[in-house]
């Protein structure tokens, strides 16, 4: 089992496989639209938004802002009427992508703040880390929020022992 969110800052904003993992959770996520249409229903975006948030927590921004611009002319060419052509989109079709953008750019925001507080953890973590189970191993405590066993009672001063 994974022990933390390692994988999470393996890519590096604006490299290409940043785009590359962009591209793929997009394709993906058209499949699974493609999936939602064939079985009738029309959520025009509703399979594009984890893959926004995939390529948001996995490249940053410019992943998540790319994969954002790729999404609205797959959305606008395939799933909206008239399929297969771009034709003026109608009121809600405006609104659907009005609501679209501004989710998506919520998304891409909290995914690269989430990733600059796991750069700031990483970097600060470890001496914290290293103190803290320090001073629980110290105190004879197995874990975070662990409680001294029942069985190892304190001993009582008495007048002839030394103190500890």
């Amino acid at each position: 089992m994974r022990k933390g969110n390692d994988y999470i800052l393996k890519l590096r904003p604006w490299s290409l496989s940043t785009f590359v993992v962009a591209l793929l959770a997009v394709v993906l996520a058209t499949a699974t639209q493609e999936m939602f249409a064939s079985f009738g229903m029309q959520f025009y975006f509703a399979g594009f938004v984890p893959a926004i948030l995939i390529a948001g927590l996995m490249g940053g921004a410019p992943a998540g802002a790319f994969a954002t611009i790729i999404t609205v002319p797959i959305v606008w060419w395939a799933f909206m009427p008239p399929y297969f052509d771009f034709g003026w989109p109608t009121p809600e079709d405006y609104d659907s992508l009005a609501m679209f953008l501004l989710s998506s750019a919520l998304l891409v925001c909290f995914s690269q703040l989430y990733r600059e507080a796991l750069v700031i953890l990483r970097k600060y973590s470890p001496t914290h880390a290293d103190a803290a189970c320090r001073c629980r191993q110290a105190a004879g405590l197995q874990g975070p929020f662990a409680v001294k066993s029942r069985t190892s009672r304190p001993q009582r001063w008495s007048p002839g022992s030394p103190r500890r």
